[in-house]
């Protein structure tokens, strides 16, 4: 379960070669598909040719689902229009914000406690159609709230979903993982401008510098770390997409102390054989059974905490290792008995070897060990994030612009 938050300020009009930058496309649900808490149908209140649009965003990653194979956010954006710039002011009633939202923001002397106004009705109020690609299932819209600048005439807004992305995992490193989620918004509607940084807001808007991406780590991100995000925006043939590329790290630190030091204390103990008789074979093979039971226990116990995959992942790879240890006691001890009992070798003969042979043992499985935490550490299981986007790509020729990746799949002739 992880939790992070992103703000990501728009600043662009049309294709300016200095802040443009090329987004990822994905096919995805229509706009038809997109459904209102509220039950209000999507495009309703929509002009064809709307306003030019300025837009900030917010997004919270609330879980990545292993299993499903998705990824859970919470989208919000806060956006303004003026009237005079393509859209007709709405003539709604008006009624004063609460206390705790309708202050301003650096305002002078008119920015009054009733200067911001919430609309009570959306009747003639122009609102942005925003369509999310290659999504899960139908975003849904949390809120839908519209202010209006008395001194001003300017109309602020926000937009909250709560949209499912379908990703991919690539999970072959699990728990060492890097993953990559791409967020793609497009603006039907309007035109995407850049945020006046002077512009006065209430007080529930973010406040940032504009083409300024802000993440923010919260105490719910125990499991993933958001290490880079790249957004960009363009337009062509008037609608506005906003794509964001988020690479995200799993903490491995969860699944080494709770996994691997089990496995591995398991296996250690298992010379401790070593101190029952070798005459007493079965009390050897009772022995090292009941901790291979026990490992198995564990696995089954963790089973769903650990995500399910038609091909081993490098904690399969580390459990299959801690039981191939364990049945390696269980043949030097028989090979041990067998060898005694043709008179090949002496009982304390037997005993030296056995001695022998656990003190290697234990050696032998600590050194490993020592080797696999210190590349975990150093980051050696790792793919770097050009590698990523190649094992993520399924077969496309990857392209990347800017942190921004296309992908075409000639097989079936679409872009991403």
């Amino acid at each position: 379960h992880a939790h992070f938050r992103l703000a990501h300020w728009s600043t662009m009009k049309r294709m300016s070669a200095d802040v443009a930058r090329p987004g990822a496309l994905m096919d995805g649900l229509v706009a038809g598909s997109v459904t209102r808490a509220n039950g209000t149908a999507p495009g309703e209140h929509l002009l064809e040719d709307g306003p030019d649009v300025a837009a900030k965003y917010q997004m919270n990653i609330l879980r990545i689902d292993d299993l499903q194979q998705t990824c859970r956010i919470d989208f919000t954006a806060f956006y303004y229009w003026h009237p005079e710039n393509g859209a007709s002011s709405s003539s709604s009633p008006v009624s004063p914000i609460r206390s705790g939202e309708r202050t301003a923001s650096g305002g002078d002397g008119d920015a009054g406690k009733n200067r911001f106004q919430r609309l009570q009705t959306k009747t003639g109020a122009f609102r942005p159609l925003v369509q999310f690609l290659d999504t899960f299932e139908a975003p849904v819209i949390i809120e839908d709230s519209l202010v209006v600048d008395r001194l001003t005439g300017i109309h602020f807004g926000i937009l909250n979903w709560v949209v499912v992305l379908d990703e991919k995992l690539e999970l072959h490193r699990f728990p060492f993982d890097r993953q990559i989620f791409r967020i793609n918004a497009e603006w039907i509607n309007c035109e995407l401008v850049p945020w006046d940084p002077s512009l006065v807001a209430p007080s529930s808007f973010p406040e940032a510098d504009a083409a300024h991406v802000e993440v923010f780590n919260s105490a719910e991100s125990a499991l993933w770390q958001l290490c880079r995000c790249d957004a960009a925006c363009t337009h062509d043939d008037g609608v506005s997409t906003l794509a964001i590329v988020a690479r995200l790290e799993r903490l491995s630190d969860y699944y080494i102390w709770n996994f691997v030091l089990v496995l591995f204390t398991l296996v250690l103990i298992c010379p401790a054989v070593v101190v029952i008789p070798m005459e007493d074979i079965q009390d050897r093979f009772a022995y090292v059974v009941a901790l291979m039971l026990t490992a198995v226990a564990f696995k089954f116990i963790t089973s769903t905490m650990v995500p399910k995959t038609a091909y081993l992942t490098y904690l399969d790879c580390y459990n299959l290792t801690c039981y191939g240890f364990m049945v390696l006691i269980l043949v030097k001890d028989y090979l041990l008995r067998q060898l005694t009992i043709v008179d090949s070798i002496s009982e304390s003969q037997a005993d030296y070897l056995d001695g022998n042979f656990s003190a290697v043992y234990v050696s032998i499985w600590v050194l490993l060990n020592l080797i696999w935490l210190i590349c975990a550490r150093l980051r050696r299981f790792q793919l770097t994030w050009d590698e990523c986007e190649t094992e993520n790509s399924n077969g496309m020729t990857i392209e990347t612009v800017d942190g921004i990746t296309f992908g075409r799949n000639e097989a079936f002739g679409f872009s991403q």
